[in-house]
């Protein structure tokens, strides 16, 4: 029997070859071994990682779509601002002269309980005896006689004085140091300054919110 002497070398079994038996790789690197909480830890930050990228991607498509639209709707935007600027000014015109009808209606039909309703707060304010001088328009003078009879007393003195300027449903009571009045032509003036400021204010337009989201 025919022995041989030659000797095969020992190669590692992680070792790589060529195809023409060329030593790629001896294998004499070791391997690293993880640890649950390494490969936990690894998993977690690649899971981050993910989010934030679809994050990032829907962002910027909502940015593209808020460009988008917002290059859509600029041209329209005076035009609805100019309406939307008409429309206010036409509610508030309308609410003025409604609360003005209201008004003048409430005092035609109700001078008697505001001015009664006006001598009693004075009374309460004036612990003293006091002379009231109740100032109206001429056509109110004979109607209040009877109602400042039954107010009258011993501390208290009313005294009726027709007013020719005064406006009808206008009146005034006043004592020597002090006094109150309603005149519906400062109510209504009052109203017209309130819709005024609040003409004045400027209407946000409503491509801001897009110009903030993009």
């Amino acid at each position: 029997m025919m022995s041989s002497s030659t000797e095969t070398d020992k190669f590692p079994f992680s070792a790589e070859f060529g195809e023409d038996g060329r030593i790629l790789n001896e294998g004499q690197s070791k391997f690293r071994r993880y640890t649950s909480t390494e490969l936990e830890e690894a998993v977690e930050a690649a899971r981050v990682e993910a989010i934030q990228s679809v994050e990032a991607e829907t962002q910027r498509r909502l940015a593209a779509s808020a460009e988008a639209m917002l290059a859509q709707l600029e041209p329209v935007l005076p035009h609805a601002v100019e309406l939307a600027t008409r429309l206010r000014r036409e509610a508030a015109e309308l609410a003025l002269n409604l609360a003005r009808q209201i008004s003048g209606v409430a005092l035609a039909q109700f001078p008697k309980e505001a001015v009664e309703a006006s001598l009693k707060a004075s009374t309460e304010l004036l612990p003293q005896k006091v002379t009231l001088i109740l100032k109206v328009a001429p056509e109110l003078e004979p109607e209040l006689g009877p109602l400042l009879d039954q107010m009258k007393s011993a501390q208290l003195d009313l005294q009726v004085e027709a007013d020719p300027s005064a406006v009808p449903g206008a009146w005034s009571v006043s004592w020597d140091k002090g006094g109150l009045s309603h005149d519906p032509a400062e109510l209504a003036e009052q109203l017209a300054d309130i819709v005024q400021q609040y003409l004045v204010q400027p209407i946000n337009p409503q491509g801001d919110l897009f110009t903030q989201v993009a």
